[in-house]
């Protein structure tokens, strides 16, 4: 139910409030700076992409291009400026928002009020965006799925630098997990969905089997259930959850819900980890997982009645554990 701490930019744009784009585009043109300093034939190559290749740039010309961000404009505010001694280009990036008012015409009125001898404006966007008939021949249209898939085809296989490497991991990383990345659908597919659904259905099983009600819950990036007692009227009781997200299906994660718990429960149990929790009170909440694809559970070479055994323990030690940690904090609050 949480996103990725593998990722750096997910991490980072966690802290991003109300800055979605700005983050995203920011990042962008760190990474395409990074490139034309580190390997400048890959970035001169993305730049030529991003732009349509109208600007014609050749690697030598690398060191000549200066990428900023949020350039103010008597017109506007383009989100980012690609500029070379006689070329411009500005980009508007947009994640989730739609264009302004007229906001393509200005730009291109303020590009044409430039020196530059060639001059691009670029939209990049997450969703197809309608433009004027007008000026649609004068904008280059890219999405930020083309932005992963340019940077998995042209700088990926090619790169040698290895901070240049990591960059262009992170940010194509951080784009799927923000779903702005598309990957082929394969084969695989069907039996996948099939195989994933038995998995939810076993972990319900597991916690009715542990006599507990499961309540069933899911969102963009997570599926699972509440686990509310089994005598509970409502669903409202959500003491705990389990469940997956879907970027990491193998990875099944129990957690303390709207339960109370101590700060030193991972180092009482021997287990898990203790994490912020906005839904309980002390602000606290007690996870751990079960990673069904490590060799410690061979979960895929075992039966459906072994597989759903292992469910089974694994929601009926957590909860045990959760048991021992109240005992224990109620022991503490009495001395």
């Amino acid at each position: 139910m949480s996103r990725s701490d593998d990722n750096l930019l997910s991490v980072l744009h966690g802290w991003a409030t109300r800055q979605d784009e700005n983050f995203t585009t920011d990042a962008f043109a760190y990474l395409l700076r990074k490139l034309l300093l580190r390997e400048p034939a890959i970035g001169i190559e993305l730049v030529n992409w991003l732009t349509g290749d109208r600007l014609g740039l050749y690697p030598q010309d690398a060191s000549g291009v200066s990428i900023r961000t949020q350039i103010s404009t008597e017109l506007g505010r383009p989100d980012l400026e690609i500029r070379t001694a006689d070329a411009l280009a500005y980009v508007e990036a947009k994640v989730e928002s739609g264009l302004g008012d007229r906001q393509l015409h200005r730009y291109l009125e303020e590009l044409n009020r430039d020196s530059a001898v060639t001059k691009v404006l670029v939209l990049l966007t997450r969703y197809p965006e309608e433009i004027a008939n007008e000026i649609r021949d004068q904008v280059v249209c890219r999405r930020w799925h083309q932005v992963a898939q340019a940077l998995e085809q042209i700088a990926l296989p090619r790169i040698v630098d290895s901070v240049g490497a990591y960059l262009v991991e992170q940010y194509v990383e951080f784009l799927k997990e923000r779903g702005m990345s598309i990957d082929q659908v394969t084969w695989e597919m069907t039996e996948g969905i099939r195989a994933f659904r038995n998995l939810i259905e076993m972990m319900r099983e597991a916690v009715s089997a542990a006599g507990w009600k499961p309540v069933s819950t899911q969102g963009w990036d997570w599926i699972g259930y509440y686990i509310n007692p089994a005598n509970s009227s409502s669903n409202k009781e959500k003491l705990y959850y389990i469940g997956c997200n879907y970027k990491e299906p193998t990875k099944i994660t129990f957690q303390t819900y709207q339960l109370d718990i101590v700060a030193e429960a991972a180092e009482i149990l021997g287990r898990g980890e203790v994490l912020p929790n906005p839904y309980a009170t002390a602000g606290l909440k007690w996870t751990d997982t079960l990673v069904i694809d490590s060799e410690e559970v061979h979960f895929f070479a075992l039966s459906r009645e072994r597989q759903l055994q292992k469910l089974e323990q694994f929601v009926a030690d957590s909860i045990a554990a959760t048991v021992r940690i109240q005992k224990v904090s109620s022991a503490s609050a009495e001395s």
